[in-house]
């Protein structure tokens, strides 16, 4: 039997592919996951005849993972290599999913890999951070992928806004295409759908708070009022970024490392998640706490009170 490995960290072309095979044949398709069944019955679906075609397409989600986790059981010994020496026309598709490119080598680094013959796509999003030409070649490539008519302004904030990003990009572009439907998109539409510039120049105003500076403080804030940023969404940000960190402060508290919190936490920018982490050791948890129960009272008296909220959010961020 063909088996297939369908990889990588960038799930939105995994899943174009998949389309892709399903859309373009005749044959019967089926999909499993095989987290969820137990081994008998993957193996009777992966390797039953079809009553409606000359062969069958299955994809299974996560089998590697799943052989990987219960390797040493010895459960799972040679149950790859007996589909692979069958004789049926079946065509079997193996997805594996990562949220980084170091996971997916870590797997095919397994005893699973040596004697099985797979088909490999891969589909991987750059990691780290590109220089300005790569990541401005980069988002045209993408821009013609995903059917985008972008502004040379708009095109600007992913080049030098992002932190050179290719994951968070790569995030902010699908958004984009998913609103956009090939059609051109205004500015405002834009600037609500896209936070890749109000993100970083959170960190900007999270920097100068943790420093205690106070006239970076006002500067940082004020760009961000300027920039069409309300007070309640710098309060929000803020108090979000805040409890993020204070999360990472307790999983690293309970000895867990950095690649199992950023599955935790669901943060696949490594740039974003180093940047929260790091802020999470150098601040004590005390402080951590106090600084988010107080956001979260000042947002509150945002919403049932009138008073000069930008000049007490600043002053805010200047006592605490």
């Amino acid at each position: 039997m063909e088996i297939n490995l369908v990889c990588g960290t960038n799930f939105h072309l995994i899943e174009n592919f998949i389309s892709e095979i399903k859309n373009n044949n005749n044959f019967e398709f089926e999909r499993i996951d095989a987290q969820i069944i137990l081994k008998e019955e993957i193996l009777n679906r992966i390797s039953t005849f079809s009553m409606f075609s000359e062969k069958k397409l299955v994809v299974v989600d996560s089998l590697l993972t799943k052989i990987s986790s219960e390797e040493k059981s010895g459960d799972w010994d040679s149950f790859l290599e007996n589909i692979q020496s069958s004789e049926s026309q079946n065509i079997l598709y193996l997805i594996e999913k990562f949220e980084s490119e170091s996971d997916l080598n870590s797997l095919k680094r397994k005893n699973i890999f040596k004697d099985i013959n797979f088909i490999t796509k891969e589909f991987n999003i750059p990691s780290g951070r590109g220089s300005f030409e790569k990541i401005s070649n980069w988002v045209t490539s993408k821009e013609k992928q995903y059917g985008l008519k972008l502004t040379n302004n708009q095109r600007s904030v992913f080049i030098y806004d992002s932190n050179r990003d290719y994951t968070l990009i790569e995030n902010e572009l699908l958004k984009l295409s998913n609103f956009s439907n090939g059609e051109e998109v205004n500015e405002d539409d834009f600037n609500n759908i896209v936070s890749i510039s109000k993100n970083y120049k959170i960190f900007d105003l999270i920097d100068a708070f943790f420093s205690s500076n106070p006239k970076d403080i006002s500067l940082t804030i004020n760009k961000l009022y300027l920039s069409g940023v309300n007070v309640i969404e710098v309060t929000n940000m803020i108090a979000s970024e805040m409890h993020k960190i204070l999360q990472i402060k307790f999983l690293l508290n309970e000895g867990k490392n950095n690649s199992e919190i950023s599955k935790n936490l669901r943060i696949s920018s490594t740039f974003y998640f180093n940047k929260l982490a790091n802020s999470s050791r150098k601040i004590p948890i005390e402080r951590l706490k106090i600084i988010y129960e107080s956001l979260l009272e000042f947002d509150l008296k945002c919403k049932t009170k009138n008073f000069e909220k930008e000049l007490e959010l600043e002053l805010l961020l200047l006592s605490i």
